[in-house]
């Protein structure tokens, strides 16, 4: 089974896992906005206030420190908000070395520059360091303890490092502080999907289907937990009610993006298991015309030629399904079995 994985808090996107394989898919990141302007503010203040005073030495004096503070609190904050700024134009060209120089240059001169540690850390998760960006959340959550942005990507961060139930704790702590941020249902439905819990999984993936009924991925994450779940529970009894509605969830997902290779695929793993053998040929191929890197469907496309005694085409599958994912030990088994 295929699933798209974790969407991206600062995206609209989707991660998509093949396999053990996490591949990273399109972003699109919000806007954050800079809250270094407040210490602009407090020398222009004092230098009202000198206005209230009559004194002449007193209110020379006055004025010349609220000049010099006036000036020192704007350099101050400028100089964050460019190296700031700087950082942003680097991340958008994907380099992110330089973003995270950048950032780290903002951060040195305001340390509590929330925003700043939160795309410093996203910056680190795009290269693949993602301890580094769990301190830099963690960091922009002590300074803003509801920050949802800091919270959500943590979770995305414990995902890739496996870290499920920290995941799922940072995406229900989104959930408190927002309770219609329809991603941390996905997110947390997917990692339940993960962890086998399949009825939860079900239920957030509702709710964000109820928050967006327009997103395919919900729709083909939710009919994958119906898959998995029928699967696992009734394997080898074809008790096809699951099978039905999953393949319901399956078909909604086509019909918003008609080139989810993910869920033409899984649909096929449906109909195989109904014993629509030539419905599963058709559903595994059209999937891998729109993306040819995805080794269950060679899998489940050769389990169906197997069945239909189309011995050489399976054999075919599962090589080209082994290529792709070398470590999976149940299409080298179904290739051991065609020989046995």
């Amino acid at each position: 089974m295929t699933v798209d994985f974790v969407k991206l808090l600062a995206s609209k996107g989707t991660l998509e896992i093949y396999g053990d394989g996490i591949i990273l898919g399109k972003q699109k990141y919000y806007q954050i906005r800079s809250r270094n302007d407040v210490g602009k503010s407090f020398g222009f203040w004092l230098i009202m206030l000198i206005g209230v005073f009559k004194m002449k030495k007193l209110s020379v004096l006055l004025l010349m420190i609220g000049i010099l503070l006036c000036t020192a609190t704007s350099v101050f904050a400028d100089n964050a908000q460019n190296h700031y700024d700087k950082g942003k134009q680097y991340f958008k060209q994907e380099k992110f070395d330089m973003a995270i120089t950048e950032f780290g240059n903002a951060i040195k001169i305001n340390p509590k520059y929330a925003d700043a540690y939160i795309y410093r850390g996203i910056a680190y998760r795009r290269t693949g360091q993602y301890d580094a960006a769990i301190r830099d959340y963690s960091s922009a959550i002590t300074i803003n303890p509801n920050s949802e942005l800091a919270y959500q990507n943590r979770g995305i961060s414990y995902v890739h490092k496996r870290q499920y139930s920290n995941a799922v704790s940072d995406f229900t702590r989104v959930l408190q502080i927002n309770p219609n941020h329809e991603d941390a249902y996905y997110n947390r439905g997917t990692v339940y999907m993960n962890q086998k819990k399949y009825d939860l999984a079900i239920s957030d993936l509702s709710h964000a289907i109820a928050l967006n009924p327009n997103d395919a991925s919900y729709y083909n994450n939710r009919g994958t937990s119906y898959l998995n779940k029928e699967h696992e529970i009734n394997a080898g009894n074809l008790q096809n009610g699951q099978y039905d509605t999953a393949i319901a969830d399956f078909t909604r997902a086509i019909q918003i993006k008609p080139d989810h290779a993910n869920a033409y695929y899984n649909r096929g793993h449906c109909y195989y298991h109904q014993g629509k053998y030539d419905s599963a040929i058709a559903e595994c191929s059209r999937s891998i015309s729109i993306n040819p890197s995805i080794a269950g469907a060679y899998n489940i496309r050769g389990m169906a030629y197997k069945a239909k005694g189309q011995y050489e085409k399976a054999t075919a599958d599962y090589k080209k399904a082994i290529s792709l994912d070398p470590g999976n030990t149940t299409y080298t088994n179904n290739l051991k079995k065609i020989h046995s």
